[in-house]
């Protein structure tokens, strides 16, 4: 791995533990925070000191001895999360306005310019003094102290997120009782709402109480509700005995303290809820057999500045000139439209480097499929469609510094480059219409070279259609899987075969290297070893992560459910989340789904860890296994409007059959009308017998249907005749 943003250095016999926060423009130096250091600042709430400074050489030159291991570090998984989700989702708008207020404090300091100053020159103390008389903050510690933080979160604007703030409350002390007790939290009226309620706190006292009830309704009460147990809580422990009356009328009633001196219901369930849930009354309820059984969770550009390959990565789409089969059809001959061909290609060297077919777009969803493409093993991608090709065919699996991606509305904002640049160390990604007219001539070039080969393909437009001729949608005859070989087999061919003459440089020449796109690639790989950062099985997970977007699914007690399609992973079950979902009801998640492919979504774990949850797909029974999302999301569409007619066709022959029964007891009750009604109240006698006399006459009349099922016509039998007759020849009277 090479020195990046976000790489982290490690050496348990040094002890060493350091994470790469930034990197300078020529890759001469690089700054670092010490993590260990860092833990021990954490533990004494302490603010992000400024970072250390060192060569990128010398840390290459440690890495090569293996005196360093090197691995990407994991950040808190919300600063790669959109506004959108922490303000919906984790509820935390607040958090949202605070980060943007620090950053609009310290913004002029963010800048390449102003950071590699801070960290490699002179300083930026003569700016500070500056801002100071223009910005809120009033002292210089604030402006260091948010910098620190911004560029140890690897100058990510949601690393100023106060996310630390989310374990605030949690070390709240309770009161012993009611008389030795402490405020009571809660809502306050500075947004004018009225606060009625003028219950206390819950106290350590309340709490032992809460747990008495709780158990005294576990052994006695398994069916409850909670405002009954409030209401026992209450009578028990909240209440106390009046003499009402006088002489033989005197009776001894309970009344509720006043409310000053009592819980709320909300309070006396939270805490009830905690200490007994759900669960464990069901399972009471029902036996631990019966749980197990019935209720409990069951369960996956320019050219100008790029001196070497996979410095700079450009992405581009058109719509391919082929009509595609739609796959679940049976008559072979529905088309589900044109597809969209994503292209990513490294600049230096001109190699095709990433390629997607979608059939929506263009969008961020099928550029974003592309790139992470690019980044991946191509071996494994093109044995999903039935290609054997080798890891030598199609070389393409680093990522890259820089990507440049066009303009457009299509496209995401600013939070995609915070997600790339902290998962995976992209330092670069313009969204910008920055592309030269030589570059986007390339690709442009790499579509008609693609398109030509289509042209040939049954199910292809014409360059000149006449009307007389039979619309080529009807003669598709490449499925997804037929049209992703012929695709891929054309890049591999492009890439071995194209002449890059002038793009060899002194290094190619003189190691005399081949002029095809992948030669040149190869080439500045082996002349530029430590400005390469390759891509293993194991930054899959990683890789998607960062360049798809968000999507959000619904854990449910059996399955994580994503777009009609049901998922798991055993982490859900180890986590209890399935089991949180069965009793506390559905709860949403953030994943990150792959668009040619419904097997696997991804899910990034609280702690930072990846998984990849596959459909469920039992006994191999799924349809929708390994196909594209588009046709998967029709055929769900098709479903749902099958369901609906079937509820509709059920209420109509529900109606039918009760009509047909009710004409027919009605009927009866006409014919029998005139007997007299039995009154007596004990059970009859003789029900024994006349069930086995019923038993006989089934039987007989089983037998006599058998028999007529299976009879053979009777045959005359004259044998004997015709012994008589001889015998009156042969032996007369």
């Amino acid at each position: 791995m090479s020195i990046s943003v976000g790489a982290r250095l490690i050496s348990q016999k040094y002890k060493i533990d350091w994470l790469i926060c930034y990197v300078s423009g020529d890759m001469s130096l690089c700054a670092y925070y010490d993590l260990s250091l860092r833990a021990i600042e954490e533990r004494l709430n302490k603010n992000y000191r400024k970072p250390d400074v060192t060569s990128v050489s010398l840390l290459s030159e440690e890495i090569q001895q293996k005196r360093l291991k090197s691995e990407m570090f994991n950040y808190p998984t919300i600063i790669t999360q959109s506004d959108k989700w922490i303000e919906l989702e984790l509820k935390r708008p607040t958090w949202i306005k605070k980060r943007d207020y620090i950053y609009s404090q310290i913004e002029p300091l963010t800048s390449k310019r102003m950071i590699e100053k801070y960290l490699f020159g002179a300083g930026v103390s003569f700016e500070i003094n500056e801002l100071i008389e223009t910005c809120d903050f009033s002292y210089r510690d604030q402006f260091y102290r948010y910098l620190n933080r911004f560029i140890f979160f690897s100058c990510v604007p949601n690393g100023l997120l106060p996310f630390r703030l989310g374990n605030c409350g949690s070390n709240f002390q309770l009161g012993e009782d009611e008389n030795n007790n402490v405020t009571k939290r809660g809502p306050r009226s500075s947004d004018n709402r009225t606060i009625r309620s003028k219950t206390r706190a819950v106290t350590h006292k309340d709490k032992a109480l809460i747990k008495k009830t709780a158990a005294f309704i576990k052994k006695h009460h398994p069916n409850f509700k909670y405002t009954f147990a409030y209401q026992m809580f209450v009578y028990n422990y909240l209440s106390h005995e009046v003499l009402r009356g006088e002489g033989d009328l005197q009776q001894v009633i309970r009344i509720p303290f006043e409310e000053h001196r009592r819980i709320s219901y909300d309070q006396f369930r939270y805490h009830f809820k905690r200490i007994i849930g759900h669960a464990d009354l069901l399972k009471m309820k029902v036996g631990d057999l019966s749980f197990k059984k019935d209720h409990e969770d069951k369960q996956g550009k320019s050219f100008d500045g790029v001196i070497c390959a996979n410095q700079r990565f450009e992405i581009d789409a058109t719509v391919l000139d082929i009509y595609v089969l739609y796959p679940f059809d049976n008559s072979g001959r529905l088309s589900m439209g044109r597809p969209v061909l994503y292209l990513v290609i490294d600049v230096y060297s001109t190699m095709i480097v990433g390629m997607y077919i979608g059939f929506d777009g263009p969008n961020w969803q099928g550029a974003s499929m592309a790139l992470a493409n690019a980044c991946l093993n191509k071996k494994d991608f093109a044995e999903k469609y039935g290609l054997r090709i080798s890891e030598t065919d199609w070389p393409a699996n680093y990522v890259p510094r820089e990507i440049t991606i066009d303009n457009g509305n299509e496209y995401p904002n600013n939070l995609l480059r915070s997600v790339i640049k902290a998962e995976i160390g992209v330092e670069i990604f313009n969204l910008t219409a920055v592309f030269r007219g030589d570059a986007k001539g390339v690709v442009e070039r790499k579509f008609g070279i693609v398109n030509e080969k289509i042209h040939f393909c049954p199910g292809a437009m014409p360059e000149a259609p006449r009307r007389d001729e039979q619309h080529p949608s009807n003669k598709a005859e490449l499925d997804y899987d037929d049209l992703m070989q012929t695709v891929i087999t054309e890049i591999i061919h492009h890439n071995q075969s194209a002449d890059r003459t002038k793009r060899r440089n002194f290094f190619a020449i003189s190691n005399n290297s081949g002029i095809t796109p992948q030669d040149i690639y190869e080439s500045s790989i082996r002349e530029f070893p430590q400005r390469m950062r390759k891509v293993s099985s194991d930054d899959e997970a990683k890789v998607r992560w960062a360049f798809m977007p968000e999507e959000s699914a619904s854990v449910r007690k059996d399955c994580v459910y994503f777009q009609g399609v049901e998922y798991h992973h055993p982490y859900f079950k180890v986590a209890g989340l399935y089991a949180k979902a069965r009793h506390q009801g559905a709860f949403k998640i953030m994943v990150k789904s792959v668009r040619d492919w419904v097997n696997y979504i991804w899910h990034k774990t609280d702690s930072g860890d990846y998984i990849r949850l596959e459909a469920k797909n039992i006994n191999n029974a799924n349809p929708l296994m390994c196909q594209h999302w588009e046709p998967v999301l029709h055929v769900l569409k098709q479903e749902a409007k099958l369901q609906h007619e079937n509820q509709n066709n059920a209420l109509i022959s529900r109606v039918y059959w009760d009509s047909v029964n009710d004409a027919a007891r009605t009927e009866k009750q006409n014919k029998s009308g005139f007997i007299a009604p039995n009154r007596n109240k004990s059970i009859q006698t003789g029900i024994k017998e006349r069930k086995e006399i019923q038993k006989k006459i089934q039987t007989v009349e089983n037998v006599i249907g058998l028999n007529k099922m299976l009879s053979i016509p009777e045959v005359e039998d004259t044998s004997t005749e015709l012994l008589d007759e001889h015998d009156d020849e042969l032996y007369g009277d």
